[in-house]
């Protein structure tokens, strides 16, 4: 229906209207103007920027004629343009126009050259405030074909922070202290340069601590700030700086003037740039308050009462009091009991209070009581009473106040009874009801004091005997009785049938009006009870009390034996009733198994091996132990303490010789050798094998003792010489010789080791040796020949050739060329022999073309001069030839 009436209400509308608003509708798809998206636009060569074209008709309507409208450009070769799209093809400027329907809109494109990148002749600037402190920037393109241009006032600058720092065409002007950053932009690249305007160093108060007093116009204080630049230089910087307080209501500050307002302490802040200065501030500040009187005792009819505080302060290192009662700030713990108002308390009611002063930083406090008693007392702290007892029975109570004074307060203090039905009380009157035990209160002020009462309450129950041992089956009667009174008037009554008794274990111990009987082994509490008093019995039935080990029917707690010995033992129980019984049989034995010594269930003890071992014997619950030591000895001692062997003997240690076991000791003992490749040991046999030193080692229970063999061990090493010459040349016994080597052992004997010892020679150019001690020379010079054997070494020096003299029998020469002569080489030793060493020699010319020579023999060449060198065992001589025609 309401869509009918709005179709209905339409059609009416434009029939009213008549033929003329078809040509308002006509108008009004007429365009009224065209818009594109950029009045103007810059691109780099080959890239290109999207323009958007809308119409805007004369109804109102717009619509996107991007792809309707056409595009045209002034000059292809800079731009293109398609659908909107713009192509930049080389550097320069032109005109992109746009036409739709008659309407045309320009656009002034600028194509660059493409910039690869963008630098900048500063990376950073700190710069202080002001103009004529402005720094120039240099920004320059390098293009793509690497070509560079000074773009500084083409690009596009930028700052981020244009209260500290603003940039045109690349000047950059400080404004106020901080940092900031510089964009600049050209074509598609940008860099940025951090800028620092009035960065400090650091900032210097004139003072870092600054304390104020409220009186005495000493509230005030004035502070210089100094900022620090980075290159050295410095100001006053105290009406530039931001001056902050962290507590406005103690002080602030303008301009670096500090006034106090307030006692407290607050952290002025000083800021310029990035950095800042605190100045720590304290106002009426006290080193102590002190409250007088301390401790004070009031009573309500007194009324009011007076409070003082000092206030002490550290001024020219000396201390200086004020009074600050009106100044402080005073609270009440219970303002119930007492209010306080500039130090003046008014006692309210009876009670405790704290009053707390506080001034500044600091407080102080005092206790108050109002009527308030430091403790209350009791006439009596127990009283005994029977419902049959007539006498009245009271308590009074008496409060002790702080000023030393004192009151009988029984009608003022508040009574309360436990239990009303046992016992009542007023007014410290008391009044037994029934059997049983109360507590009796009395309150006075927040003080309590209590009152044990008991009513036909025995005070205690004993029981005779405390205690029971008894056999299983065995009986015994429990007597129990009452004591009645309170310490000066006690009475005793039998009430071994009134109480009620019971036993922890029924299966252990039974009872009957006291009437003990054991059960089984084992223990028990037997508990009488008789109103709220209780007592215990304990019992035990067929308990073991102790333990005994007998061999021979006499008590043993060791037994020392023999391998494969045995011994019958016997365990006898003690109980706890004094009677005793052999166990043996029933007890558990242990060890049944070990390698020391062992014992069966019927308590015999066998030896197995050497050692120490505990035998064990178990029943009732009770252990009992028996040392038990098979092949131990007191001492063990060997028939020598150290010996001397040779290769191959062999000797026998007979371990306690003195004793009647010696050999059955030195059988069973365990022998070791520390190195068995020197000697070995078996039985108390011992072995030698090679020479050395090693430890024999006997254990035999529990105990060791050792002996020191030493085998062909040698006392020193000696050679039947100290000193060799040899020759190379001459007979046998010039050109060797023996060495015998003797050892001499740590027993003193002597042996012939020649052929055993470790021959060696340190140059075997010189001589050599054999394992038979033979040093044969086999050239010239000095060495020695090492013998080792035993851990022990002789060294020989060895001389070979070591000759006086060498000598030839003609040392002048005249020949003629062709010509020859024989030089005989002469080597005379220093034993006096003399030896032809014209062969073995070597033979040298100074000029082989004048003459040469051979195993003496010379020749001559040519007319001239030689010398002729011959050379033996570290000696030479000449011989001068002149060959003449």
């Amino acid at each position: 229906m309401k869509k009918f009436i709005t179709v209905f209400l339409c059609l009416a509308v434009l029939f009213a209207s008549g033929f003329g608003g078809v040509g308002k509708a006509v108008a009004a798809d007429e365009i009224a103007q065209l818009v594109l998206s950029d009045n103007e636009a810059s691109i780099e060569t080959g890239d290109s920027k999207a323009l958007t074209a809308t119409a805007v008709y004369v109804g109102g309507k717009t619509e996107d004629v991007t792809v309707k409208t056409t595009w045209s450009s002034a000059d292809d070769n800079i731009a293109t343009v398609y659908a909107g799209t713009i192509r930049g093809k080389s550097e320069g400027k032109v005109t992109i126009v746009a036409n739709y329907l008659g309407k045309s809109v320009s656009v002034n494109v600028e194509v660059l050259k493409k910039v690869r990148t963008l630098t900048k002749d500063k990376q950073t600037i700190t710069i202080r405030t002001g103009e004529d402190k402005a720094e120039q920037v240099t920004l320059t393109a390098i293009y793509d074909d690497n070509k560079t241009a000074d773009v500084t006032e083409k690009a596009q600058w930028t700052s981020d922070n244009q209260a500290v720092a603003t940039v045109l065409n690349g000047k950059i002007v400080g404004h106020t202290s901080g940092t900031a950053v510089v964009t600049a932009k050209y074509g598609k690249q940008s860099v940025t340069i951090p800028v620092n305007v009035e960065i400090v160093k650091r900032l210097d108060p004139s003072k870092s601590e600054v304390s104020l007093l409220l009186k005495d116009k000493q509230d005030t204080a004035e502070i210089e700030l100094t900022a620090i630049f980075p290159d050295g230089k410095s100001e006053i910087v105290t009406e530039k700086a931001e001056w902050s307080s962290s507590n406005e209501a103690v002080a602030d500050a303008i301009n670096g003037v500090i006034k106090a307002y307030g006692s407290g302490t607050a952290t002025i802040t000083a800021k310029y740039g990035t950095k800042t200065a605190t100045i720590k501030v304290d106002v009426d500040r006290t080193m102590k308050l002190e409250m007088t009187p301390q401790n004070l005792f009031m009573q309500i009819k007194d009324g009011s009462k007076k409070l003082a505080v000092k206030a002490f302060y550290e001024k020219e290192q000396s201390m200086v009091e004020d009074d600050v009662t009106d100044k402080a700030e005073w609270t009440s713990s219970n303002s119930d009991v007492a209010t306080v108002t500039k130090g003046t308390v008014i006692p309210l009611k009876a009670g405790e209070v704290t009053i707390t002063a506080k001034y500044g930083d600091k407080s102080v406090t005092t206790t108050i009581d109002v009527e308030v008693p430091r403790r209350l007392e009791a006439s009596q702290d127990y009283i005994a009473a029977s419902v049959q007892d007539t006498t009245e029975k009271s308590i009074s109570i008496t409060a002790y106040y702080a000023n030393d004074s004192k009151q009988d307060v029984t009608d003022k203090v508040e009574w309360s009874s436990s239990n009303e039905a046992i016992v009542s009380v007023n007014k410290g009157k008391l009044k037994a009801l029934k059997a049983g035990e109360v507590t009796i209160t009395a309150k006075y002020a927040d003080k309590v004091v209590t009152i044990r009462v008991d009513v036909d309450i025995p005070k205690q129950i004993v029981a005779d005997p405390t205690s029971l041992d008894l056999q299983v089956g065995g009986t015994k009667q429990i007597t129990l009785n009452a004591l009645y009174g309170d310490g000066t008037n006690v009475r005793t009554e039998n009430i071994t049938e009134l109480a009620e008794w019971s036993s922890s274990a029924d299966s252990i111990v039974e009872v009957r009006k006291g009437y003990v009987t054991g059960v089984t082994t084992g223990a028990a509490t037997i508990t009488a009870k008789y109103g709220n008093r209780t007592v215990t019995i304990s019992v035990s039935v067929g308990i073991v009390k102790s333990l005994s080990v007998k061999k021979d029917d006499a008590a043993v707690d060791k037994l020392v034996m023999k391998k494969d010995d045995t011994a019958q033992l016997k365990l006898i129980v003690e109980y706890t009733d004094k009677t005793t019984k052999d166990v043996t049989n029933l007890a558990t034995w242990a060890p049944e198994e070990s390698k020391i010594a062992q014992v069966n269930s019927d308590g015999m003890v066998k030896a197995k091996g050497p050692g120490k071992v505990d035998i064990s014997a178990s029943f009732g619950g009770k252990t009992v132990k028996v040392a038990v030591e098979v092949d131990q000895t007191e001492s063990l001692t060997a028939s020598d303490r150290s010996i001397f062997m040779s290769v191959g003997e062999t000797r026998a240690i007979t371990l306690n010789p003195n004793d009647s076991n010696s050999v059955y000791v030195t059988q069973q003992a365990d022998w070791s050798s520390s190195s068995s490749s020197v000697a070995d040991v078996a039985g108390g046999k011992i072995t030698a094998y090679k020479n050395g030193k090693t430890t024999i080692t006997a254990k035999y229970g529990g105990k060791s003792v050792s002996i020191l063999v030493e085998v062909e061990i040698l006392d020193k090493l000696e050679a039947d010489t100290r000193f060799v010459q040899l020759k190379t040349l001459g007979e046998k016994k010039d050109k060797e010789f023996t060495v015998k080597l003797t050892a001499t052992l740590s027993s003193g004997q002597k042996i012939d080791v020649t052929d055993k010892a470790d021959w060696k020679v340190s140059s075997y150019k010189i001589a050599d040796v054999d394992n038979q001690g033979v040093i044969k020379a086999t050239g010239y010079g000095k060495t020695s020949v090492t013998a080792k054997y035993g851990g022990k070494s002789v060294s020989i020096p060895v001389e070979v050739d070591q000759i006086k003299y060498l000598k030839v029998n003609q040392v002048n020469l005249s020949l003629k060329p062709g010509q020859k002569a024989n030089v005989k080489a002469v080597a005379t030793y220093w034993d006096g022999t003399d030896i032809d060493v014209s062969i073995p020699a070597l033979w040298t010319t100074s000029s082989v073309q004048k003459a040469d020579v051979k195993d003496g023999e010379i020749i001559a060449h040519g007319v001239g001069r030689a010398t002729i060198n011959v050379k033996f065992a570290g000696k030479q001589a000449q011989v001068i030839v002149n060959v003449t025609k």
